[in-house]
């Protein structure tokens, strides 16, 4: 289904459609990915969600869907709803709302920065929540005052109108495919770390380029788990490897001997 369709049928229908329709595509994203954990063995059990999963969407369905609120009580349920679910729906569920351009403005933005700041091996919406470009989008439909600590969105209005920024990664086939990520940081240190924990088989890399201000589209340096900012890629320059992790540091860093 296009967004655009999307974004129109959540739009027309009641509050109990929208409800209803909601709670169908969480329940059946609970259930795929429980049935995938099976098939791999790394679930034993039934596929069926738990009463907790089943109670968290529920209280979201009343509250935020049908109760159309986007107040602070909107927000603990809409928290509570990210913390009962795991795993791949930690993505999906929530860029099903986002997709759709549902609920309140408050709902969307705690629900894009839970989806992107949580993830074992990477943002769980950058794995399960669609498309970069739509990520993007999602970014750039929020408001800041609601994505971001009066803080950071000081310091954010603060910086010049290009910021220097770094990126650790495993380098992939060229550096511009190796940077084109949404995640990078101001802080060299914690750049150099992912290049030595990151995932992938390539070269540890920190790389280093210029952004607009203006394309930064979160920066999160006090309420997120590192400091980081996210930036549309599509506005890097001047991408260039500043270093390359040594072999030997690396497998130390993993703990295995060179």
């Amino acid at each position: 289904m296009s967004r655009l369709h999307s974004m129109f049928s959540w739009h027309i229908a009641t509050p109990k459609q929208r409800s209803d329709w909601f709670w169908k595509f969480a329940v059946a994203e609970i259930i795929a990915h429980r049935r995938y954990l099976i098939e791999e063995g790394l679930h034993h059990g039934d596929d069926q969600p738990h009463d907790f999963e089943l109670k968290a969407i529920d209280s979201f369905c009343d509250t935020v869907i049908q109760g159309e609120k986007d107040d602070d009580e909107a927000l603990e349920v809409a928290g509570r709803l990210f913390i009962a679910i795991s795993n791949a729906p930690r993505g999906s569920i929530p860029a099903m709302i986002l997709h759709c351009h549902g609920c309140g403005p408050r709902v969307r933005a705690a629900l894009l920065k839970d989806a992107w700041l949580h993830g074992k091996s990477g943002s769980v919406l950058a794995l399960n929540g669609g498309s970069l470009s739509s990520i993007v989008t999602y970014f750039q439909e929020v408001e800041r005052n609601d994505l971001m600590a009066p803080e950071e969105i000081e310091t954010l209005s603060s910086l010049s109108e290009t910021v220097r920024v770094f990126r650790g990664a495993k380098m992939k086939d060229t550096v511009k495919s190796t940077s084109f990520a949404l995640s990078w940081s101001r802080d060299y240190p914690t750049a150099r770390r992912f290049a030595l924990h990151g995932h992938g088989s390539g070269e540890g890399v920190v790389l280093a380029a210029e952004i607009p201000r203006d394309a930064i589209l979160a920066l999160w340096e006090t309420s997120g788990a590192e400091p980081e900012v996210v930036v549309n890629p599509r506005r890097l320059r001047k991408v260039q490897i500043a270093e390359r992790i040594d072999k030997a540091e690396e497998f130390a860093a993993w703990g295995i001997a060179a």
